[in-house]
């Protein structure tokens, strides 16, 4: 038990998708660990006896082993959950309005660039986007005014844009992943890093900074019918 615990306790928090959940909710590695730890405290508390013999002992190595699977397998539940949900999404068009600056996201007929860099927004084709889905989970941000998707130049600049046409590659697909207080991260798959908006800069959307979970990278997804926010 005490080999399992600290096993857990070492690899996990360097796996990609721990790292992405301790940013919105610290806590979890320790909730996770306090329950492996108990779980495995009460089964390693059987008298020990020929494996052979004892068919209750042969369960019990059994039982701690789904536990420990079952800590680790958390994160990939997680995607699995954003996955049903991204299947779930009614068709239409949204506002991706980012939190921290409260501005809808659009993409500018001039340079191609999607940010915010405009305060007041009216609700013009060039602010909406209609989520695509493409399978496995993920969808293309499609913007209505030019009827191309949202990309991000991975190999590049790493800017969000539609400036290199109607792409259907992983840096045009997106996961939502929705949070508990229903707004979203727009995590661009080819990249595995959530849509950000350089609030104190140029105000464009890109991935430059690595997968930033803030408020800068959080989205609500507003119908654009008026009848309010996706929750």
């Amino acid at each position: 038990a005490a080999q399992v615990r600290i096993s857990f306790a070492h690899e996990a928090p360097r796996l990609p998708g721990w790292l992405a959940l301790q940013q919105v909710m610290p806590e979890a590695m320790q909730i996770t660990s306090e329950v492996l730890h108990n779980k495995l405290q009460f089964l390693s508390n059987h008298e020990l006896e020929h494996y052979n013999d004892d068919k209750r002992l042969g369960a019990t190595i059994n039982e701690a082993v789904l536990w420990s699977k079952l800590a680790y397998g958390v994160i990939h539940g997680l995607e699995l959950m954003a996955q049903v949900y991204a299947e779930q999404i009614a068709p239409g068009t949204r506002h991706l309005i980012n939190v921290a600056t409260g501005r809808r996201l659009q993409v500018d007929p001039g340079d191609k660039l999607a940010s915010v860099r405009q305060a007041v927004v009216h609700s013009d084709s060039h602010c909406k986007f209609e989520m695509r889905r493409t399978g496995g989970g993920t969808v293309r941000l499609m913007n209505e005014a030019t009827n191309l998707p949202l990309h991000v130049h991975g190999g590049g600049d790493k800017l969000c844009s539609v400036r290199f046409g109607d792409l259907k590659d992983d840096w045009a697909k997106f996961r939502i992943e929705r949070l508990l207080d229903s707004t979203y991260y727009l995590v661009n798959v080819g990249t595995g890093s959530a849509l950000h908006i350089d609030d104190y800069g140029d105000k464009l959307a890109s991935v430059r900074y690595g997968d930033q979970r803030n408020q800068f990278t959080r989205f609500h997804l507003q119908r654009t019918d008026d009848s309010g926010i996706l929750s």
